[in-house]
Formats: structure tokens, C-alpha cells, sequence
């Protein structure tokens, strides 16, 4: 059986690596991708002789085009600002366009952008914008977008839903809203499985554990055997209200308010996962908050997303 070769854009990313290894444990597949740094890339891929890499930067289409060729597939795994998850991802859909690319598998794995508006959440515009474009070469390319919503070790380490110091879970809210999370490892799982079902185009949602803020508080407390505080900072319209003035006053610092808005269109549901197609992959088993909790000490919580 020939090998599916597999290209992998920003091959050094923690995504990325973690993609790559669940890809590598299949047989028959062989994977070629793009880095800035080359030197980055760990050991075990780096010296894999199915693995070969390319160092290119996004603007480099002529080394992007020579590591896509034959590839049945193209996945984004760029991180980076709004130029390049927009216009560096439309290069290299113009670049798998050209080498006859059957699929581009986007730099998504979020939350459900579709139903909010440009602007609502700017961090997802270009997402938006990728999917558009996407769209306009439909005849050309098929646009594959995994989503998964946020992260929970995103969710434990930078969105000051839980204060390790205090003990302190806080939230916005009446604090019953569901929440949709997967860990980085089980998206990567699930994008290898879509990355190798030619079949698998569009949309495809999956999703670790939809779960409130007083159920993981609850759960919390099962697991350590303590039980931590939880704190109200206030309604919906609170938050929305905090979210416009904080980004009023400081409207070219993302990091002051990004924090407000990823939670705002979280609770309110405009980006709730609704039609998630785990049953389509019978053998992942994803990961419950329970389940993180168990894999995680208290104190180590608020480092989770830095030591994948």
C-alpha cells in the first residue's frame, strides 16, 4: 500500500507536534511540512525518516509549493497575528491550489465563529475571512475547519477562570452556562483522523466536555477532595459592558480584554458547538474535565497549556 502523505504548515508548533505524532502512529503515512526554525522540531520527528521538513516562513511560496507536492491533504497549523492567519493562509491556499491539493484543513480548532458578526470577537475575523475565501475557491479546494471549542488547558492557564492563590473559581454569569472544551491532545487526535477521510470536508465539530462553571466547581472538589470558592463577577450585560470599556480604553491591547470577550460569546451561546460528530470516530475516547483533573495537580493547573 502506497503511503498518504500528509503537509503540515508550522510543523514546530505545539499543535502541530502533537498532530504529527498521532499521524505517525498510523502506518502507511508519511508527513512533510514547514518551519521557520527547522532546529525546533523535537527528536523524535526530526530523526523519523517519514518525516521531512522545509524551513520556509509563511511568505516563501516557492519552498511551500515544493513541500506540497503530493501531499493528499494541507493543514494549517500557523499561530500568529491577524496578517498571518489571513494573508498567510491564503498563500498557502493559492500554494495547495497550484500543486493540486485536494483538501486544506484550516487553522482553526476554536470556538464556532459562523453565527457571530465581524468585530463581536476581532481574535476570530481572520478565521472568518480564511473560511471566505475558502468558499471562493470551493471548485479548486475543499475547506475542512475542526472545531472543538476552547481548550481546557487554555481555559485553566490563561483565562482567569480559576485563581490557584485563592482557590477561587471565577465566572460571569449565573454560573450554569455551558462551556464547550477539548484538550490539545484529543483535537490533534481527531484532525489526524479527518486528516486522512477524504471524505471529511466542511465543517466537523468534536468536543471534550460542554460543562458549567458550578459543575466544574463541584467536580473540582470530588477529585482534590477541597472545596474551592465561587465567585460571581457579575451578569452578562456586566460583562458586555466591561468587555466595550475595556476595549474603548485600550483598543490595540488584545491581552486586556480577550480574556472578557472569549468568555462573553462563550456563555451567551453564539458559539456553541451544536452538532458534534464524535460518534463519527468511535475509537477516541476524549478527555472529561474529570478526567483533566485527574491528570493534573491542583498547583500545576494554571500551567497546563505551557507544559504540553
Amino acid at each position: 500500500m502506497s503511503a498518504t502523505t500528509v503537509f503540515i504548515a508550522g510543523l514546530t508548533g505545539k499543535f502541530a507536534r502533537l498532530l504529527a505524532g498521532h499521524l505517525l502512529a498510523k502506518p502507511n503515512v508519511r508527513i512533510t511540512g514547514t518551519a521557520r526554525s527547522p532546529s525546533k522540531l523535537p527528536s523524535e520527528l526530526s530523526s523519523n525518516p517519514r518525516v521531512e521538513v522545509f524551513q520556509a516562513d509563511a511568505d516563501n511560496v516557492t519552498t511551500i509549493r515544493k513541500a506540497l507536492k503530493g501531499s493528499s491533504v494541507a493543514i494549517c497549523c500557523y499561530l500568529g497575528d491577524h496578517n498571518l492567519m489571513r494573508e498567510g493562509q491564503k498563500k498557502l491556499i493559492d500554494a495547495a491550489i497550484a500543486e493540486g491539493i485536494p483538501r486544506y484543513i484550516a487553522g482553526d480548532w476554536c470556538i464556532d465563529y459562523r453565527n457571530i458578526k465581524y468585530g463581536e470577537a476581532p481574535m476570530k475575523d481572520p478565521m472568518k475571512q480564511v473560511t471566505e475565501y475558502l468558499e471562493e475557491k470551493q471548485d479548486q479546494i475543499k475547506g475542512v475547519h475542526v472545531l472543538n471549542g476552547e481548550f481546557m488547558e487554555t481555559l485553566f492557564s490563561f483565562s482567569a477562570l480559576y485563581d490557584v492563590e485563592s482557590n477561587t473559581f471565577n465566572h460571569w454569569g449565573s454560573g450554569n452556562e455551558k462551556l464547550d472544551l477539548t484538550t490539545y491532545d484529543d483535537a490533534a487526535k481527531y484532525t489526524a483522523e479527518v486528516a486522512l477521510d477524504s471524505h471529511a470536508n466542511g465543517f466537523i465539530e468534536v468536543l471534550g466536555d460542554s460543562i458549567s462553571v458550578q459543575d466544574i466547581a463541584a467536580t473540582f472538589k470530588e477529585i482534590y477532595g477541597t472545596e474551592a470558592k465561587v465567585q460571581r463577577l457579575g451578569s452578562l450585560e456586566d460583562l458586555y459592558n466591561k468587555l466595550i470599556e475595556t476595549r474603548k480604553a485600550q483598543p490595540h491591547n488584545p491581552f486586556a480584554w480577550m480574556s472578557l470577550n472569549y468568555n462573553l460569546v462563550m456563555l451567551n451561546g453564539s458559539t456553541s458547538l451544536r452538532n458534534v460528530a464524535n460518534s463519527r470516530f468511535p475509537d477516541i475516547q476524549p478527555t472529561s474535565v474529570r478526567q483533566f483533573f485527574q491528570k493534573h495537580r491542583i498547583e500545576d493547573l494554571p500551567k497546563a497549556a505551557m507544559s504540553i
